[in-house]
């Protein structure tokens, strides 16, 4: 029975050998090969690759950033000269034609002409400093870029810098005691205080083609700076004659190139500076007058606006041209004796000619 039972195992032991399936060592080698013929899956997309950036010069000009310079620094300044330099900080203008710029070891106040975007120049400086502010003998290299991406050089400055301003003659750098450079090329030259110190004087002044400055022979206007808002307003006239001569005694080398001059009083307190059409304006106002040689040929203190600092130069398309007709309120003696005496004197002149020649053709007449 055992025997018989040992038979049967090993017949059931030999059926199920033979319906198996083949496990041999070279089958199993076979089928990696057959995995590897079956078609692959689709292939990987390709990482992608960072979009080429332009390099970013450190002393190129922000598209739509303008920077600014450090603070400058108010001690021993007077009240008024305070007062403009708050007001200059403050400003907003409409056309932004000048900017500061970080030229390498200190910023410069670049007023040039342009003709193409901001970003599309670049400044380097070298020279002296103070304050954080260019300031006695440099250099400023100006480079624009062409359309192909080279920059190419426009022009070297080589002058004298006063706070960060160019100047245009190095001579004239003691005739400011403070150059202050506006967005819109115009530029404050503080040329001194007024009689017992109640005014502080400046001229206004606008930038070459080459953002230089001139204090005196470029200014066609004088900005005072009142300390007390309440003087007397008949004290008015006499602070913007000794404006004038302020401006005459710093600048007497060129006080013949300019005979006539724009002068403005302001109040200190509550002054602000705006820019219409890229012209400065300050206000409030409390006089200006036309003043020649010393003698006032137009005087007013009632405005319906704020005039202007600098007359307009050129028409500005789609604007009204910007010119002060300054109201006469009062004729000043001086004004009656150097236009109303001569002209009376030459009319008196005429009348005695022909009462002289109507004499004469009489006795002609009666001689006949």
């Amino acid at each position: 029975m055992t025997s018989v039972v040992r038979r049967l195992i090993m017949l059931a032991a030999i059926l199920v050998l033979a319906t198996a399936p083949d496990s041999s060592p070279a089958q199993s080698l076979k089928q990696p090969a057959k995995q590897a013929a079956k078609p692959s899956a689709r292939p990987a997309p390709p990482a992608p690759k960072a979009a080429p950036r332009t390099a970013v010069e450190t002393n190129t000009i922000p598209a739509f950033v303008p920077p600014g310079p450090p603070p400058i620094d108010e001690n021993g300044l007077h009240q008024p000269v305070v007062a403009m330099l708050k007001a200059v900080q403050t400003m907003n203008p409409d056309a932004d034609l000048a900017r500061w710029i970080d030229g390498g070891p200190c910023w410069v106040w670049v007023g040039m002409k342009r003709d193409q975007p901001w970003a599309k120049y670049r400044f380097a400086y070298q020279g002296a400093c103070k304050q954080g502010r260019a300031d006695g003998q440099g250099v400023l290299k100006v480079e624009s870029q062409e359309s192909a991406g080279k920059w190419t050089p426009v022009f070297d400055l080589d002058t004298l810098f006063q706070n960060g301003i160019p100047l245009a003659d190095p001579k004239s750098g003691a005739e400011s005691k403070l150059v202050i450079g506006l967005p819109d090329r115009t530029v404050l030259s503080w040329m001194g205080s007024s009689l017992n110190e109640v005014s502080e004087v400046f001229t206004v002044g606008q930038a070459d083609d080459q953002g230089r400055v001139s204090p005196c022979t470029a200014s066609p206007g004088i900005l005072a700076v009142q300390r007390d808002n309440n003087i007397d307003a008949k004290q008015y006239k006499h602070l913007l004659r000794r404006a004038a001569s302020v401006v005459g005694s710093q600048c007497q080398q060129q006080q013949q190139m300019r005979a006539r001059w724009l002068t403005t009083l302001v109040a200190a307190e509550g002054l602000t500076l705006t820019s219409r059409q890229g012209f400065a304006i300050a206000e409030p106002v409390l006089a200006q007058a036309e003043i020649r040689d010393g003698l006032i040929y137009a005087y007013g203190q009632d405005f319906p606006s704020p005039p202007s600092l600098i007359a307009q130069a050129s028409p500005v398309p789609g604007a009204a041209a910007l010119a002060w007709t300054p109201p006469v309120e009062e004729l000043d003696y001086q004004l009656l004796m150097v236009v109303a005496l001569p002209v009376l004197l030459l009319l008196l002149l005429l009348a005695g000619l022909r009462m002289a020649r109507s004499r004469n053709r009489q006795y002609d007449v009666a001689k006949e």
